[in-house]
Formats: structure tokens, sequence, C-alpha cells
């Protein structure tokens, strides 16, 4: 018997349809953000070409891109200083062990996929 840990929460906004959506989209948000946060392999900036592990904030896990996916879903407009108060209250019950300043740029890549 496998001990696989438990989802992560959701908020109550969350709906049947963003995990589809999400299921459908998860490869390619985390892909396109690890790409964005690492520098190609070969570039001095690279980890690899300096010797050093990738650091960890650049896999933040997939509970912010998620979370951001759904949140453009669900709210249905664009990303502003309203909506970023809003989503950063919604983080904290959900995730109070992890600060949303580490995580807001996951959750906004999610969500700019969640808009398309």
């Amino acid at each position: 018997m496998e001990n696989n840990p438990p989802p992560p929460p959701l908020p109550a906004w969350w709906r049947h349809d963003h995990s589809v959506g999400w299921d459908r989209v998860r490869a390619a948000v985390r892909r396109e953000w690890s790409r964005r946060m690492l520098p190609p392999p070969g570039h001095p900036a690279a980890p690899a070409a300096r010797g050093v592990a990738a650091p960890p904030s650049v896999e933040p896990g997939e509970a912010p891109l998620r979370f951001g996916y759904g949140a453009a879903a669900y709210y249905g407009q664009p990303w502003g200083e309203e909506t970023e108060l809003q989503l950063k209250g919604d983080w904290a019950l959900l995730h109070p062990d992890q600060p949303w300043d580490d995580v807001r740029d996951a959750v906004r890549h999610g969500w700019d996929h969640g808009l398309l």
C-alpha cells in the first residue's frame, strides 16, 4: 500500500470543472514555469554550469500553480491589486505555512493560463 501525501487543500470556490481543466494543462504549465525560472542548459547562469543545485524556489510545487489556474477561471477578470488581495487572503487560509510572497509569481503564472 502506497503512502501518498494528501492532496493540497482547495478553496471554497473550487469546482469540478477547475479540476478537469487543470488536469488538461498541468504538464504544460509546470513545464513552462520551469523554463521561465531556469536558464537553458549550458547558459553561464544555469545551476549546473555554476556547479550548484537549482534553488528550491524554482519549483513551488503544484499547489500555487493550480490555485492560480482555478482562481482565474473562477474570478474571470484581469489580475489586479484588488484581485491579488483576495487571492492572498484565500491562500493564507489554505496554506498558512507558505507566505504569499513565496508563491505569488507561481500563482500568477497559473492565473495567466486560467484566462486562456
